[in-house]
């Protein structure tokens, strides 16, 4: 998780505020796009060669990304400000965004870990095309939707992205055919495009400056627990229901979050950029 904290402070550190959820979009898409074509890059592998090729693969990426690493400019932390951010390492105003995100991301967990198998199940071979239509709309919709962020604020986008993913979800578990797998990837692009790049703006924008560090490692500890976390509980639920009602039962997680997204925002009074 190292490397997005620090990566992630570099840019919030560099992103005009005016400007902040549109540069926060355009950023935060190479993570989910890395996300996304991943596992499409590796279910391909996977059926063309085998698993030792795809391990070289992703450690070669590795430190081909670790040499660009050298390259990257950024304003130094002053030595107060550091000491400061080793005091506490999680920003209290960040947590709010951090738990949402962590029933969203469980969401992706449940559909990275088991989505081949419950592919297979339906007779469907080629489910990389779902992480590549994922891939696609992310692309489209990420840069557009940080700039609605810029205009209309957080409210605006964060609830519609959070309701077409519960779409998405539902859409997925009643999956028998390629189409549904597509129209449910294309929909859930444009709702993790929305709520992941809003929630992470939102819990950075409301920390101090000298904690944006702690306030990027607050917001993907929810993050990265949330996959693992749906990962694990997808996989107790898969064995117990099957897939497909599994894949409904975790729309509940988002349900969840827009409550809880609705609760933060009247408790703790959340600035928001416009």
């Amino acid at each position: 998780m190292g490397y997005r904290i620090f990566s992630n402070t570099i840019a919030t550190d560099i992103i005009p505020k005016k400007r902040f959820g549109e540069g926060m979009g355009c950023f935060s898409l190479s993570s989910s796009l890395a996300m996304a074509l991943a596992p499409a890059v590796a279910l391909y592998l996977l059926n063309v060669s085998n698993f030792r090729n795809v391990a070289i693969l992703a450690g070669g990426l590795g430190i081909f990304a670790l040499i660009l690493s050298f390259f990257i400019k950024y304003n130094k932390v002053e030595k107060e400000e550091a000491i400061k951010e080793r005091v506490a390492l999680y920003e209290k105003i960040s947590i709010g965004p951090s738990i949402v995100i962590f029933f969203v991301t469980a969401s992706y967990g449940a559909i990275v870990g088991f989505i081949f198998l419950y592919a297979l199940e339906q007779g469907i071979k080629n489910i990389g095309v779902f992480f590549t239509v994922y891939a696609v709309s992310l692309l489209i919709t990420r840069p557009f939707l940080g700039k609605m962020v810029d205009r209309l604020g957080f409210n605006k986008v964060i609830y519609p992205g959070l309701i077409i993913l519960v779409i998405s979800m539902v859409l997925l578990s009643y999956a028998s055919s390629m189409p549904y797998f597509i129209i449910s990837a294309f929909l859930y692009g444009i709702g993790f495009g929305s709520v992941q790049s809003s929630l992470q703006t939102m819990a950075i924008l409301n920390a101090p400056k000298a904690r944006f560090g702690a306030a990027n490692a607050t917001f993907f500890t929810g993050f990265d627990g949330g996959i693992g976390f749906g990962s694990v509980i997808a996989g107790i639920v898969a064995s117990a229901m099957g897939y497909s009602r599994m894949y409904l039962l975790f729309s509940i997680f988002l349900i969840i979050a827009i409550v809880l997204y609705f609760i933060i925002m009247k408790t703790e009074r959340l600035k928001s950029i416009n």
